[in-house]
C-alpha cells in the first residue's frame, strides 16, 4: 500500500502577497548593491586610471602584445570583454592583469587574488603588496592566502618610507 503525501497548505502564500514580497525584497537588494557598487572596481578605464594614478607602469606590450596593437596603434577604445592589459609596479615584482572581466594579481606562477570585482579595500591590500619588496611578496604568494589575510599580512608588514 501506498502512503498519501499531504501537501502543507497552511504555508501557502496567494500570489499578489508574492509580488509585493518579491518587489519589496528586489527594491533591498538593488539599493543595497547600488551603494555597494560605488566602492567597487571591475575591469575598467576608472580601475587603470586608479593603478596609473598609483605608480603602476602599463606592460600590456610585453604579455599581450595583439592587445597592446589594437589599443596604442589602432587606438581602439578599451573594452574589458575584449581586451586583456597588465600593470606592474617594477621589475620582479607581483603582475596585476586585467584578464578580460577577471581581475588577477600573479607573482611568479602563484595567483595571489582572482576576482571580476574588488572594493576599495581589496585594491589598497593589493596595490600595498605590490609596493612590497619582491622577496616578501614571495613569501607572502607562496601562502596562498586569501584577501582578508592577504590584507593582514600587509597591514603587519613595517611600512616603507615615502
Amino acid at each position: 500500500m501506498q502512503k498519501r503525501i499531504q501537501k502543507d497548505t497552511s504555508r501557502k502564500v496567494p500570489p499578489a502577497a508574492r509580488r509585493a514580497r518579491d518587489r519589496s525584497l528586489l527594491s533591498v537588494v538593488s539599493s543595497s548593491e547600488t551603494a555597494r557598487s560605488m566602492n567597487q572596481f571591475s575591469a575598467s578605464d576608472q580601475l587603470v586610471e586608479q593603478l596609473l594614478a598609483n605608480g603602476f607602469a602599463e606592460v600590456t606590450e610585453q604579455y599581450f602584445p595583439h592587445c597592446h596593437v589594437r589599443l596604442q596603434l589602432k587606438g581602439e577604445a578599451y573594452h574589458p570583454a575584449y581586451f586583456q592589459r597588465a600593470f606592474r609596479l617594477s621589475a620582479g615584482t607581483a603582475l596585476i592583469i586585467l584578464h578580460y572581466l577577471t581581475i588577477r594579481v600573479l607573482y611568479k606562477s602563484h595567483v595571489v587574488a582572482e576576482s571580476r570585482r574588488l572594493s576599495e579595500e581589496e585594491l589598497q591590500t593589493i596595490m600595498a603588496f605590490c609596493k612590497l619588496p619582491a622577496k616578501r611578496q614571495a613569501v607572502l604568494a607562496a601562502r596562498r592566502l586569501s584577501l582578508a589575510d592577504l590584507k593582514t599580512a600587509v597591514d603587519a608588514e613595517p611600512r616603507l618610507a615615502d
